[in-house]
């Protein structure tokens, strides 16, 4: 029978994804004069012709921005990013000021969060051997910044020594501790990455400005000063040496080849394809994406800050987002699947035992999985200082908050 091509997508014909991607070059030039359309139907954005070629998703970048869709030139070279035109440079001097600390790890909660953010840090000043080399960033709303002010003197007493009030650098251990606040206007702009409460009820606050640090490091981090940053969600704890995760992740000189390419380093999620996240076969979707490739969880994150910079992601980011805002036709989830669409290609991956998630939604982690794990992480909504939260016995070792119940630092 006569069929739309999105019918044809979704159905078990091997040639799917031939079809979608000979439709996104231009080859099929009317497909919606020729086919009955699904209402609200509304064909790829065209391309130039190729000469036939299938479009790859390295080009799908600056093709996106060539359509005119965002006021960019004809060109394909990226948008810069907001971090490359206005950084906040007030802790550049406290970052060149720490000499030989060259692992730099970022850590955004908001105070939600702030038993999880506590028990991270304890947990990354407790396992590594080298604390002299480790630098941790804390992102916080300028408006919480007093509170985490008290939080670490409160929780840390007399193994914190406060450096400069000034910076809000901290001596935590050896490992040097930065506050670093920010607005919440300055890292989302409106609604157009907000997940409805469906999905928040399902995976956690996926609303919170927090989220969106890792778009915006630059600012705070120029890439010329920190090559590599260690990013890592507040519902995380490490049982191995975050210098470790740093030295394995992105040694460009044992791949030379892909060196141009990768962007981040993450484990990989085999059993969640992109299409999990992703509308990745929808025909509003205006690239070619394998949908069926691994997806990764960008909550142990490694990023090469400097070809971050080079290949204008964060730009990129809310492009996408601004143009998913309206009927959330290209994913429903919050900041990973931009991510996920950007750099699905330009992820090295690491080991499985950097990050054991799910444990904010499943007790199903075999004995052998917890033991090698390396980084626990409680992705899902039951983090372990909530009261109904999961896997407790894995954290609570790490758990050096000084208020009693969640419900208490609440009211501080």
């Amino acid at each position: 029978r006569n069929v739309s091509v999105r019918e044809q997508l979704y159905s078990a014909w091997p040639f799917r994804s031939v079809l979608r991607r000979l439709e996104a070059s231009g080859a099929i030039d009317a497909p919606t004069t020729l086919l009955r359309m699904p209402p609200g139907y509304a064909a790829p954005v065209a391309r130039p012709p190729r000469g036939h070629r299938l479009p790859s998703p390295d080009r799908a970048w600056g093709s996106f921005y060539s359509q005119g869709e965002h006021g960019g030139s004809s060109g394909s070279q990226a948008v810069p990013s907001a971090a490359a035109q206005g950084r906040h440079l007030d802790g550049a001097a406290a970052l060149t000021s720490q000499g030989a600390r060259d692992v730099h790890v970022a850590l955004a909660g908001d105070r939600r969060h702030a038993e999880g953010l506590l028990a991270a840090l304890q947990s990354i000043v407790a396992n590594t051997a080298s604390p002299g080399r480790i630098s941790v960033h804390i992102f916080c709303l300028t408006g919480e910044v007093d509170f985490y002010r008290w939080a670490l003197r409160c929780s840390f007493d007399k193994r914190l020594q406060e450096v400069s009030e000034a910076s809000g650098c901290f001596d935590l251990s050896g490992v040097m501790l930065q506050l670093h606040s920010f607005g919440a206007s300055s890292v989302i702009v409106g609604q157009e990455a907000a997940v409805d409460s469906r999905i928040v009820s399902e995976t956690g606050d996926l609303n919170a400005p927090h989220n969106f640090i890792r778009f915006h490091l630059a600012r705070w981090l120029p890439p010329e000063v920190v090559p590599k940053v260690v990013y890592l969600d507040t519902d995380t704890v490490l049982l191995g040496d975050v210098c470790e995760l740093h030295d394995v992740a992105l040694r460009k000189a044992t791949q030379p080849a892909d060196a141009s390419k990768t962007v981040v380093a993450a484990v990989p999620r085999r059993h969640l394809p992109l299409s999990v996240y992703l509308e990745a076969l929808s025909p509003r979707m205006p690239i070619w994406l394998p949908s069926t490739y691994p997806s990764f969880n960008a909550g142990v994150l490694v990023i090469d800050m400097q070809a971050w910079e080079r290949s204008g992601v964060s730009s990129l980011a809310e492009a996408w987002m601004q143009r998913n805002r309206r009927d959330r036709d290209l994913w429903r989830h919050g900041s990973q699947p931009p991510l996920l669409l950007l750099l699905h290609d330009r992820v090295e991956w690491l080991e499985e035992v950097w990050n054991v998630d799910g444990l904010g939604h499943r007790t199903s982690h075999s004995v052998e999985e917890l033991r090698r794990a390396k980084v626990l992480h409680w992705s899902g909504p039951r983090k372990p200082w909530l009261p109904v939260g999961l896997n407790k016995h894995l954290w609570e070792a790490f758990g050096v908050h000084c208020w009693r119940g969640y419900e208490e630092q609440l009211a501080v």
